[in-house]
């Protein structure tokens, strides 16, 4: 029997994304499986997940590993064509689940035999895996369970969509807000290509476009190069830092700009949200050090940080900011060593520039 509060706990989650786990498990429990997953997996392969809490660690190890690649059972969900929630007996053959490294490797040696999901392909190529597993003893998933699983497979795919369209107004609302500053800025994709742009972005060309496939093209390809390099950074950092890329003038109208790539901090239960990195641009000349509040949500410095940050663009020392706030000289020199750590500049001169939207010192 479906629950009639388990839809609302599907949209619920897709505001808040720390129930996700919850909702796994009451949805384990609907289809009469030990537990659930939910994973999304781009075009690069990478898994993004949430799952009951009792197989996060399992489903920890199997994301990071490579035999990932070798589960069978999504392409040929997708080749059957049933748009349904579909048991491993109807996918494969009783000798293909009998020698799948999955099952032989993974599954059984955790008292698991039998697995059941769905799978959606968006438009963009992404897939949307709901996964249930059950214990060997209690036997293959019946149809019963999956007429279950069928009845809310629309609210599954509907708060699936609305969660993503909320990580969207997140990055829309990222940036109108650096709109407002006068900022140009960009929402980098995890797969590279640009989600939003404000109008001051736009105005960037020729020096920076958006091109074919929503993806940032500069008109260095030395700074392209190192664009790409840094995109591809963040998507394999445990810690990703701030990076800024000079993109020096080309022609006498231009001018040098800065290119800062802010990675986007998102919770580990967010798989929705497909935001890798903001692109802030500042150019050469531009007068003046960013507001304390506007450094803090940038560089997710923290209200000391901040203070310490804008003193030192402002032209201030360690000496005079300490005077100022009343820290030891040493208090001032740990902030700075974490400020730049987090801003991606080396010295002391190169943070002073990167915060005055001045060309950064070699």
């Amino acid at each position: 029997m479906v629950s009639v509060d388990f839809p609302e706990q599907l949209y619920e989650a897709a505001f808040i994304p720390e129930l996700w786990p919850s909702v796994c498990e009451t949805m384990a429990g609907l289809a009469g499986a030990h537990s659930a997953a939910i994973a999304t997996v781009d075009n690069h392969h990478q898994y993004r997940w949430v799952c009951s809490p009792r197989i996060h660690q399992a489903l920890l190890d199997f994301s990071s590993s490579e035999i990932r690649y070798e589960n069978i059972r999504p392409e040929r969900h997708i080749q059957s064509r049933k748009f349904s929630f579909l048991r491993d007996i109807d996918l494969m053959t009783e000798q293909e689940i009998e020698e799948d490294p999955i099952y032989r490797e993974r599954l059984r040696p955790l008292g698991f035999g039998w697995t059941a999901g769905d799978v959606q392909q968006e438009p963009s190529g992404h897939l949307l895996i709901v996964d249930l597993l059950r214990e060997t003893a209690a036997g293959p998933f019946q149809p019963s369970d999956m007429a279950v699983m069928n009845r809310l497979k629309p609210d599954i795919t509907r708060a699936a969509w609305l969660a993503s369209r909320l990580a969207f107004r997140q990055a829309r609302n990222t940036v109108d807000t650096l709109e407002l500053i006068g900022m140009p800025a960009a929402v980098i994709g995890d797969e590279g290509g640009v989600l939003e742009a404000n109008p001051q972005f736009g105005g960037l060309g020729p020096q920076v476009v958006i091109g074919a496939r929503n993806r940032i093209r500069l008109s260095s390809p030395a700074a392209e190069l190192l664009l790409k390099t840094s995109m591809a950074a963040l998507r394999d950092a445990d810690v990703p830092i701030v990076q800024s890329i000079p993109l020096p003038a080309s022609k006498e109208e231009e001018v040098p700009l800065i290119i800062n790539v802010v990675p986007i901090k998102k919770r580990s239960r967010d798989i929705f949200n497909r935001s890798l990195a903001v692109l802030l641009v500042t150019k050469v000349g531009a007068s003046g050090t960013l507001d304390p509040l506007v450094l803090r949500g940038l560089f997710d410095l923290t209200p000391a940080e901040a203070r310490i940050a804008w003193e030192i663009g402002s032209g201030g020392t360690v000496e005079l900011a300490a005077e100022k706030h009343a820290v030891s000289r040493e208090t001032v020199r740990t902030y700075l060593k974490r400020i730049m750590m987090k801003t991606g500049v080396r010295t002391q001169a190169q943070l002073v520039l990167l915060l005055r939207g001045l060309p950064l010192l070699p």
